[in-house]
C-alpha cells in the first residue's frame, strides 16, 4: 500500500508540474503584509495552479502586472482577484504538492531553468 501511495504521490506532482508550466497565471491572489510586518516583501499566488513568488530585488518576474514591467506580451492581462491580510486565506490558494516558487526556475521567464 505504500507503494502505491508514493506513486499516486508522484503522479499527482508529475500532474502539477505540468498545469504550472503551462498556465498563464492570470488570477493573482497577493498577501498584504502592510499592516502586520512592513518589512515583508510582497507576496503573490496564483490562483489557478498555486505557483508563488515574492516581490523585491529584481521584482516580480513571471507573476507581474503590465503596470510593473514593459516586457510582458499583449494579450497577457494579469489582474489581482483578491488582495487579503489573512495568511489562511492566502494559503487556501496553495495547492498540494511540493511548494511551486516561480521566479527564474519558470519557463516563462526569459531563460528560464537556466543556472
Amino acid at each position: 500500500m505504500n507503494c502505491q501511495i508514493a506513486n499516486l504521490t508522484k503522479k499527482r506532482n508529475d500532474l502539477l508540474r505540468e498545469l504550472r508550466k503551462k498556465c498563464k497565471h492570470l488570477r493573482l491572489v497577493e498577501l498584504d503584509y502592510s499592516c502586520a510586518y512592513s518589512g515583508a516583501p510582497p507576496f503573490r499566488i496564483c490562483a489557478d495552479c498555486g505557483a508563488e513568488e515574492r516581490g523585491w530585488y529584481c521584482g516580480y518576474q513571471v507573476l507581474a502586472l503590465r503596470s510593473e514591467r514593459t516586457d510582458i506580451s499583449r494579450g497577457v492581462e494579469r489582474a489581482i482577484i483578491r488582495t487579503t491580510r489573512s495568511a489562511d486565506i492566502f494559503y487556501s490558494y496553495r495547492k498540494s504538492g511540493p511548494l511551486y516558487y516561480v521566479g527564474q526556475s519558470h519557463p516563462n521567464f526569459k531563460g528560464g531553468g537556466e543556472v
